[in-house]
C-alpha cells in the first residue's frame, strides 16, 4: 500500500507548481485514501444493518387458482364445472424484547465507525506528509541540478582554454558568498588578455565560505555517534535529524545524510541526517461484526498474523459465523507480523437425548445344599495287663 501511495504522490508532483498544488494532487489520486473511505461507507452500513433488526418485518403472500371440470351422467346431460379459489397470507414480525443485545451491537457498530473515521484522518496526515516529503526532494534535487550546472560551466572553461591551446594550471578556491559555487572567479591571465599559445592559465573558483566536505562515514552509526562527529570540530555542523522507517536497518541508525557525502558545505551550516525507526507500523483494522473470512483477509492484507478462537453460541444467533472480539484494539499501530487473534462466533448443533433404557433384574434359583453326615469314631479301649510280683 506504502509504495502504491508513494507512486500516486509523486505522479501529482510532477505536474505541481506550488506546495499546495502537490497537496491537493496526493489528496485527490491516493489510491489508500479511496480504499480506507469504502471502509469507513461499510462500517456506516453495519450500523443501517444492525437498526434494520428492530424493525418490523411483514411478509405477504397471494395464490389465485382457477379449475376446470366436466360432469356426464345418463339421467343428466354434459355439463362444464368451473371453480375460482384465492388465497392471502399475511405475517407481520416484530422484535418485542431481546435483553438489550440489539442496542449494544448498534453501539459497538456505532464506535467501530468512529475508529474507522479516526483510521482515516490518520492516514490522510500520513499522505500528506508523504506528498510534502517528496515535494521537498524535488526542490533539493533541483537545486543539485544548479550545483551540476555550474561544474559543467567549469569544465567548460578548461574545455575552452584547452581549444585555445592553453594549458590549465593551478586551479584554487576562493571563499566567495555572492557567487554560486564551483563558478570561476579570475584567471591568471586575465580574460581578453593576450597570451602565447601553450602558456599556462591559473583559475580561481568560488566556494562557500569556510568550506568542509560532508563525512560519509556517520551512514550506519548511531544517532548520538553521528552527532559527535557532526557537531565537532572541524565541521560544527548544525544537525536536524529526520526519521524514516526502513525493513532492513535497525532503529536508531543513520540511514542517509544530506548533503550527501563529500559535497562541500560551509562550516557551521546546516546538515539533516535520516535515522531509521525500523519496520513501518502497520495499523490495525476493525473486524468486530465482519464474518471470519472477510476479518482474515481483512487482517492478512494488513500485514498480521491471525489466530482464531471459537466461542459456542446458541443455534440461530445472529453473531454466528462473525467476529465478536479482537485482541489488539483498533486502530492501534503494531510491527508487521504481528499475531492477532480474533474471537469467531460459533453455533453449537442440537444434541439428541435417547430415553433411558430399563434392564429386567434376573432372578437366580436358590442353590440347595446336601446336608453331610460324619460318622462317628469309635475308638477300642486299651487293656493294660497286671503286674507280675517275685516272691
Amino acid at each position: 500500500m506504502a509504495v502504491l501511495l508513494l507512486g500516486v504522490t509523486l505522479a501529482g508532483q510532477a505536474k505541481a507548481e506550488t506546495l499546495a498544488d502537490t497537496l491537493a494532487s496526493a489528496y485527490k489520486n491516493s489510491g489508500l485514501l479511496e480504499q480506507n473511505r469504502a471502509l469507513l461507507r461499510a462500517a456506516d452500513e453495519d450500523v443501517a444493518q444492525i437498526v434494520s433488526e428492530l424493525r418490523p418485518i411483514l411478509n405477504w403472500s397471494t395464490d389465485i387458482s382457477r379449475t376446470f371440470g366436466r360432469t356426464q351422467s345418463s339421467n343428466f346431460p354434459e355439463r362444464s364445472i368451473t371453480s375460482n379459489d384465492l388465497t392471502i397470507g399475511l405475517s407481520l414480525d416484530l422484535l418485542l424484547y431481546d435483553f438489550g443485545r440489539t442496542n449494544l451491537r448498534v453501539q459497538a457498530a456505532k464506535e467501530t465507525v468512529l475508529a474507522t473515521r479516526e483510521t482515516l484522518r490518520s492516514i490522510e496526515q500520513q499522505v500528506l506528509l508523504r506528498a510534502v516529503t517528496a515535494y521537498m526532494n524535488v526542490r533539493r534535487t533541483r537545486e543539485l541540478v544548479a550545483v551540476r550546472r555550474n561544474n559543467l560551466g567549469l569544465l567548460r572553461e578548461e574545455l575552452r582554454a584547452a581549444e585555445d591551446r592553453f594549458e590549465v594550471g593551478e586551479v584554487t578556491t576562493e571563499e566567495r558568498d555572492d557567487v554560486a559555487e564551483n563558478t570561476v572567479t579570475s584567471s591568471n591571465p586575465p580574460a581578453e588578455t593576450a597570451a602565447l599559445q601553450g602558456s599556462t592559465v591559473d583559475l580561481v573558483v568560488a566556494a562557500p565560505p569556510a568550506s568542509v566536505q560532508v563525512p560519509g562515514e556517520v551512514v550506519g552509526m548511531t544517532e548520538l555517534e553521528a552527532r559527535g562527529i557532526l557537531e565537532a570540530p572541524p565541521f560544527e555542523f548544525v544537525v536536524t535529524t529526520d526519521v524514516r522507517s526502513s525493513p532492513t536497518i535497525p532503529a536508531g541508525t543513520v540511514m542517509e545524510i544530506r548533503p550527501g557525502p563529500g559535497e562541500l558545505v560551509q562550516k557551521g551550516g546546516d546538515v539533516l541526517i535520516i535515522v531509521s525507526t525500523g519496520p513501518e507500523p502497520v495499523t490495525v483494522p476493525p473486524v468486530i461484526g465482519r464474518t471470519e473470512a472477510q476479518a482474515v483477509n481483512t487482517l492478512s492484507e494488513a500485514g498480521l498474523v491471525v489466530a482464531r478462537v471459537y466461542v459456542d453460541v446458541p443455534a440461530g444467533d445472529l453473531d454466528d459465523g462473525r467476529v465478536i472480539a479482537q485482541s489488539l484494539p483498533a486502530s492501534s499501530q503494531v510491527d508487521p507480523g504481528t499475531e492477532i487473534t480474533i474471537t469467531v462466533a460459533k453455533a453449537v448443533a442440537p444434541v439428541t437425548t435417547l430415553p433411558p433404557t430399563t434392564v429386567a433384574p434376573t432372578t437366580m434359583p436358590p442353590t440347595t445344599v446336601a446336608p453331610t453326615t460324619v460318622a462317628p469314631t469309635t475308638v477300642a479301649p486299651t487293656t493294660d495287663p497286671p503286674a507280675s510280683s517275685t516272691p
